[in-house]
């Protein structure tokens, strides 16, 4: 004779006994050792977790993912009679689910979309367990780990597009600007003061070819003159539209008329000033690719 537990208490614990394919309720039952089983089933919610699995996204990403399983067991006669281990294929079920689940999504939607996909793992869950008399409550995603390549990847990727957001809001700016600085920069390309001091900057620099230099200095040279030609190569200057172009325009007509009424005499300073560049304790070269 067994005593199950009392029907006025909470039960944590069930003694299952089934007579005539049916399961009774609490009491006390007679069984016969020669013949009948007693099988204690705990009835409270159970959580494991599911171990990292390699799992290759619609996009054709491998990531490494983990996750939590909580489910309880609503029918000790199902989850005794119909499994044979009914926590050990509940396991192995849930590892099958989350592959095969996150196998049709996309590296997107599988770190923006955690919530559904674990809505789509429970139901999926669930309904491959309930012929076992299992209930899946809840399923969670715990970490998406992503190879380190990768992560540098996305890492410069996000940097690059910040940069060109950056670079556009600017440029808005400078265009909602122009209509205000038309006429005010006129006076200024008219007077010698910037084209004085656009020539200091620039005689601050020498340019020369990388074969005049020494073969020591021209070896150490080249590679950072070609750093220098792939940026240039790989830099691109929007051309300037409509005001802005107009503006452009004009600006080079006014520096062309300048350059053709004192073409002689600049010519000579600047001869005069380039054959004093050597004398200059503070020179240094500007390197060009060649």
């Amino acid at each position: 004779m067994i005593s199950a537990t009392s029907s006025t208490a909470k039960m944590v614990t069930r003694g299952t006994v089934q007579i005539n394919s049916e399961d009774d309720i609490p009491g006390l039952f007679f069984v016969l050792p020669c013949t009948d089983t007693f099988v204690k089933v705990d009835l409270r919610t159970v959580s494991f977790d599911i171990p990292p699995q390699e799992i290759l996204t619609k996009d054709s990403v491998t990531v490494s993912v983990d996750g939590v399983v909580y489910f309880r067991i609503n029918c000790p006669i199902s989850s005794v009679a119909n499994v044979s281990n009914a926590h050990s294929s509940t396991r192995l079920l849930a590892q099958t689910t989350l592959r095969n689940v996150l196998g049709t999504k996309n590296l997107a939607e599988l770190l923006s979309d955690r919530e559904g996909i674990s809505l789509n793992m429970q139901a999926s869950l669930d309904d491959a367990t309930d012929p076992w008399g299992i209930k899946v409550e809840r399923v969670e995603i715990k970490d998406v780990k992503l190879p380190h390549q990768l992560q540098r990847a996305m890492a410069a990727e996000a940097e690059a597009t910040r940069e060109a957001r950056a670079k556009a809001l600017g440029l808005g700016h400078v265009l909602r600007l122009q209509p205000l600085l038309q006429h005010s920069q006129l006076p200024l390309l008219l007077s010698p003061q910037p084209l004085q001091l656009g020539l200091k900057a620039t005689l601050q620099f020498l340019l020369l070819p990388l074969q005049l230099l020494p073969k020591a200095q021209r070896e150490e040279m080249e590679p950072r003159a070609a750093v220098a030609h792939t940026r240039l190569a790989d830099s691109s200057i929007p051309e300037p539209t409509g005001e802005a172009a107009v503006m452009d325009a004009s600006a080079r007509e006014i520096q062309k008329e300048r350059q053709r009424g004192e073409g002689t005499r600049q010519r000579e300073e600047r001869g005069g000033a380039m054959g004093r560049l050597t004398s200059f304790p503070g020179l240094r070269p500007a390197i060009l690719p060649a």
